[in-house]
């Protein structure tokens, strides 16, 4: 007997590889875990959720310079200046709304 069940999501699960957070794939953060220490962190997943994960995607740990909309070497009175011209172009495009405070 099949039976389907409608569902209009995408269910992800993130798991770090070992209690420290660093494997193999991140040989230069110094990870000192034994693999008996990574299995036990990791028998804490259930096994029947991880037998239903179809894809299972490794990842590197993201540089600095690859975090996205940083810019090198700006400084925050430059940001604030940003923002605070973004806020006034807000309170223009709503100032006709009786919803706004103007906040």
């Amino acid at each position: 007997m099949t039976a389907t069940f409608p569902a209009r999501f995408t269910l992800v699960l993130a798991a770090g590889p070992c209690p420290c957070a660093a494997t193999a794939a991140f040989r230069e953060t110094g990870c000192r875990c034994s693999p008996a220490a990574r299995r036990r962190y990791l028998g804490r997943l259930s096994g029947p959720l991880l037998d239903r994960v179809d894809v299972k995607v490794p990842l590197q740990r993201p540089g600095r310079e690859d975090l996205p909309g940083r810019v090198p070497g700006e400084r925050s009175a430059v940001v604030a200046q940003r923002v605070a011209a973004a806020r006034q172009r807000s309170a223009g495009r709503l100032a006709g709304w009786p919803e706004h405070r103007g906040g």
